[in-house]
């Protein structure tokens, strides 16, 4: 054994590895004991890159031209929503994207079918215009 017993008027005599251990033993229980809560919780799992990038989208300033309206909105959002929330009617006709008449242009360029789930696009641009037909 590693600590000798002796008469029972003197106390055990242990050697000093296993008074180490013992020592070591009770130093980790009361850090056990003195840690708060919170470190025995698991840390959530991260976002979807998907999520992780909406949170990183900026606030663009939305102007449909056509009636002079503003609304922000954020990069990656539907342009339908946006044109909603505005109070701009956007015409559909075969809601396929094949006549192109839910078309809108952006920035006076490029254009985007909003039957096709148009997004307000990234990057660095804080203002957007978009043209519609009425």
């Amino acid at each position: 054994p590693r600590c000798r017993l002796r008469p029972a008027e003197s106390p055990p005599q242990c050697s000093r590895r296993s008074s180490m251990k013992v020592f070591t033993v009770l130093v980790v229980l009361a850090a056990l004991l003195l840690a708060p809560a919170s470190a025995f919780v698991r840390s959530a799992p991260r976002a979807p890159l998907g999520d992780r990038l909406r949170l990183q989208a900026k606030q663009v300033e939305v102007t449909f031209t056509d009636n002079g309206k503003t609304v922000l909105a954020t990069q990656g959002e539907p342009i339908g929503n946006v044109a909603k929330r505005a109070g701009v009617r956007i015409q559909f006709d075969c809601k396929k994207g094949r006549c192109g008449t839910c078309e809108v242009r952006l920035n006076g360029r490029a254009s985007a079918k909003i039957c096709q789930g148009a997004k307000i696009p990234m990057g660095p641009a804080k203002k957007l215009s978009i043209q519609y037909r009425k």
